[in-house]
């Protein structure tokens, strides 16, 4: 009987370590994803409307705009959005945005990460993230 209790105590133990593990790592990943969309689809945004004029934006809502559709096309739908928007100017060639992200967890709990990005154009030929 005491072996038994032993096994299932152990058992519970590794279950909750690997759970703990696995939800760390999705939280990372989801991270590191949101990183990289904001800055995939900075550089895009103001790249084509600033730089090298590929297509015609005349206001910071339309630079905006394709900002959010660059994004969302790059991040995955198996989470909820919050976008704040601090500073945004096509003059200027700056956007200042942050971004929450809230998800499911493999447990079923929520949890959230949030990532702020600033990108500037400096000369109009070349843009820091």
């Amino acid at each position: 009987m005491r072996q038994i209790t032993a096994a299932f105590i152990l058992i519970c133990i590794l279950t909750g370590g690997i759970q703990c593990i696995y939800s760390m790592e999705t939280k990372q990943l989801h991270h590191e994803e949101l990183e990289m969309a904001m800055e995939m689809s900075m550089r895009h945004s103001l790249e084509g409307a600033v730089i090298k004029k590929n297509y015609s934006v005349t206001t910071d809502q339309e630079l905006y705009a394709d900002f959010l559709g660059e994004l969302f096309l790059i991040l995955g739908a198996d989470a909820e959005f919050d976008v704040v928007l601090h500073e945004v100017s096509l003059k200027k060639g700056v956007m200042d945005i942050e971004i929450t992200s809230w998800f499911s967890l493999p447990g079923g709990k929520k949890a959230q990460v949030s990532c702020r990005k600033y990108a500037v154009i400096v000369e109009k030929q070349h843009m820091f993230c």
